[in-house]
């Protein structure tokens, strides 16, 4: 059986709003996750860096060749390179960038929520005159029951 409206706010205020609990919960997610997220971040930048270093790499042995250096000579390294740049532009595009980081205010912006949240049914019960006139459930349980009446008393006739 589902609460009524007051003790479903009571419950929301006093289980899920246990402020010291889900403050240290939100604390410890965000850290870890921001450190993922941040590791995530470092990789791609790494990459970036050796695909950067491996182009510069390739710039320098074709300046080699057109100044004089046989192309016998540097093609192996050449091929490397490429195939190692070729494998990077292959990883970053397979590479999905990382999410946004947390926000450290998570448990304050949850809080609020949940709050705002308990408001919201509170002022819907007492709007409704006592909670059970508005209540879906009572609602449909007196349609039906007015239903059977109407059409009860329409086939006498």
């Amino acid at each position: 059986m589902m609460p009524n409206p007051p003790s479903l706010n009571r419950n929301l205020q006093h289980e899920l709003m246990r402020p010291e609990l889900f403050q240290e919960f939100c604390a410890q997610y965000t850290r870890e996750i921001n450190r993922l997220r941040m590791e995530k971040t470092a990789n791609i930048r790494m990459r970036e860096v050796e695909f950067a270093k491996v182009t510069r790499e390739l710039d320098k042995l074709i300046d080699a060749i057109l100044e004089g250096v046989p192309a016998q000579r540097v093609k192996q390294r050449m091929i490397e390179l490429e195939s190692h740049r070729a494998d990077l532009e292959q990883e970053a595009l397979n590479t999905k960038l990382p999410e946004p980081y947390l926000h450290p205010n998570m448990a304050d912006t949850y809080r609020q929520k949940v709050a705002e949240l308990a408001r919201a049914i509170s002022s819907r019960y007492r709007h409704s005159e006592g909670g059970a006139r508005n209540d879906p459930v009572h609602n449909r349980e007196r349609n039906r029951d007015a239903g059977r009446k109407h059409y009860g008393h329409r086939s006498r006739k």
